[in-house]
C-alpha cells in the first residue's frame, strides 16, 4: 500500500493509513490476518504445528484452522467447511 508520505521511499504506511483504508472497504485486519491463516494451512497440506509456528496460534485455534481446511480439501464438504470457519479473534 503507498500513501502520499511512503510514494518516493521505501518506508510503510503507517498503521493508522492501513487500517483507516482497509475500514474504508470493509476490510478488518483481523479477516484479513484469518484468510492469511487460511490460506497458509491450505498451501501447508493443513499442518497444525506449521500453522504455530508460523503465526504463533494456540493449538486449539491452529487444529480449527487445519480442520477447516481438510474440509475445503475434501469433495462435498466445501459449504459445511465454509459455515464452520474459525473466528477472526481467536488466535
Amino acid at each position: 500500500m503507498v500513501s502520499r508520505q511512503t510514494a518516493n521511499g521505501t518506508n510503510p504506511v503507517s498503521a493508522y493509513f492501513l487500517k483507516r483504508q482497509l475500514t474504508l472497504h470493509g476490510v478488518s485486519l483481523d479477516g484479513v490476518r484469518a484468510d492469511r491463516v487460511l490460506g497458509e494451512a491450505l498451501a501447508s497440506g493443513a499442518d497444525p504445528l506449521h500453522l504455530i509456528a508460523i503465526f504463533r496460534l494456540s493449538e486449539a485455534t491452529a487444529l480449527k484452522y487445519a480442520t477447516l481446511t481438510r474440509r475445503l480439501l475434501a469433495p462435498g464438504d466445501r459449504e459445511a467447511a465454509l459455515k464452520a470457519r474459525p473466528p477472526h479473534s481467536q488466535r
